[in-house]
């Protein structure tokens, strides 16, 4: 079986930080297989649309600190250079 990869280089700057918003890890995700970064972005568009809010009857207050927390937490996960 031929696996596709994505060959990121070629796309914008803008392209390039959506996807960095999508999927931190799309770098090594289109590096080796155009599927598992599709699959990456499907789902993320997902749970950013469909799923919006943490946990429903949560309050506002709280599902901005869980963001707050999860994006400070996603700066750990990013790759180096």
């Amino acid at each position: 079986m031929l696996t596709q990869i994505i060959d990121v280089d070629k796309a914008s700057s803008k392209i390039k930080e959506q996807l960095l918003n999508l999927v931190p890890t799309y770098e090594s995700l289109a590096s080796a297989s155009k599927i598992h970064l599709v699959q990456s972005i499907i789902s993320r568009l997902l749970v950013d649309q469909v799923f919006e809010e943490y946990f429903i009857g949560l309050p506002k207050s709280k599902a901005d600190e869980l963001r707050s927390v999860e994006k400070y937490l996603q700066s750990f996960g990013k790759e180096r250079s």
